[in-house]
């Protein structure tokens, strides 16, 4: 899989409420067999990217469709897709990168559905792949009046499995991202697993967040 113009694109400066933007990596098939693409995992789901074709006879040139929507997500954007192909299922046959920066709107707290205390997240649960190495974000705001520090209380988080915020200390109204890590060598079961975030004033069972590992996710 030939990246004539490289893998990155970098789509500038953004409004947060101005609509998604739209990009395309273009590809070649430079071996004599065809390629085809099994699945697609992006580090947000902000980013969408599908092929346009999902199988490429040898020599033949095709794209990848990104999508990025920037709501909820201001500040300096670097997020990655995994291509998987027939070429490999556990290792990813290209990694396609965006960049930019989302210019941030003025109030920002209406668009978390979800709170953690101070800790507001636009979700409660990401999904990983079984088996494949992932990064999962959550896009999160400190609602509250001081800095916040998150990561997860190490007493009740399985190995293989690693949380903190982007940036690590959280001002006070400052949005950033809930970064989750999944390393499945060390994690080799599946199912739901709840991680308790550490950082917060709340009782345990107030401060937590859902983990599934899918064998079935592609």
């Amino acid at each position: 899989m030939l990246l004539p113009d490289g893998d990155t694109l970098d789509f500038g400066t953004l409004d947060e409420l101005g609509g998604a933007w739209q990009g395309e990596i273009e590809w070649r098939n430079r071996g004599d067999k065809p390629i085809v693409v099994t699945r697609i995992n992006t580090t947000c789901g902000c980013l969408q990217v599908v092929a346009a074709e999902s199988v490429v006879q040898g020599g033949a040139t095709s794209r990848f469709r990104l999508t990025y929507h920037p709501k909820g997500h201001p500040g300096s954007v670097r997020q990655r897709a995994f291509v998987y192909t027939n070429l490999s299922e556990k290792s990813p046959t290209a990694v396609l990168h965006i960049t930019g920066e989302v210019t941030a709107s003025a109030d920002r707290s209406g668009d978390y559905s979800y709170r953690r205390g101070a800790l507001l997240l636009r979700q409660e649960r990401v999904t990983f792949a079984y088996g494949v190495t992932e990064v999962a974000r959550i896009a999160c705001m400190n609602g509250g009046t001081t800095p916040l520090e998150i990561g997860a209380e190490p007493h009740f988080t399985p190995q293989g499995i690693s949380l903190h915020t982007e940036p690590r200390r959280l001002e006070a109204g400052a949005e950033g991202d809930l970064i989750i890590e999944y390393d499945p060598r060390t994690m080799p079961r599946e199912g739901v697993v709840k991680v308790m975030l550490e950082g917060l004033q709340l009782p345990p069972r107030e401060r937590t967040i859902e983990i599934l590992i899918d064998k079935n996710e592609k």
